[in-house]
């Protein structure tokens, strides 16, 4: 964020929803920051850490409750096309909801007999 009441545009483009595999962070801007909201909660907002920019695509975690990760760097993965396909937060990995189904399933789920026929 640049302090001018706005989220610079490059970290701004990071807002949205992000899975991982122990679970799921609302990116939203607000101000000159970005929050992460926890949809789980029944108040997502409250205790929400913040991210600061401190370069293209990249922050840090400027504002934290007592066990979360103040300090700690958050940056964007853009893929070729310059989206962003990937969120790094205090070495959290959180991607699309539909990239993590994707890629857990390819991961863990079992192929049965009828299924290893059919391959």
């Amino acid at each position: 964020m640049n302090g001018q009441g706005l989220a610079r545009r490059p970290l701004a483009a990071g807002t949205g929803r992000w899975w991982s595999a122990w679970g799921v962070t609302d990116l939203v801007a607000v101000g000159d920051k970005v929050v992460l909201a926890d949809p789980s909660y029944a108040t997502p907002f409250e205790n929400a850490s913040e991210l600061t920019q401190s370069g293209p695509d990249e922050a840090r975690i400027s504002q934290a409750s007592a066990f979360a990760n103040h300090g700690e760097a958050a940056r964007l993965v853009r893929g070729g096309d310059g989206a962003v396909t990937e969120v790094l937060i205090a070495g959290r990995r959180s991607i699309a909801g539909a990239a993590l189904a994707a890629e857990l399933v390819g991961r863990y789920e079992r192929q049965s007999p009828t299924t290893r026929a059919r391959a």
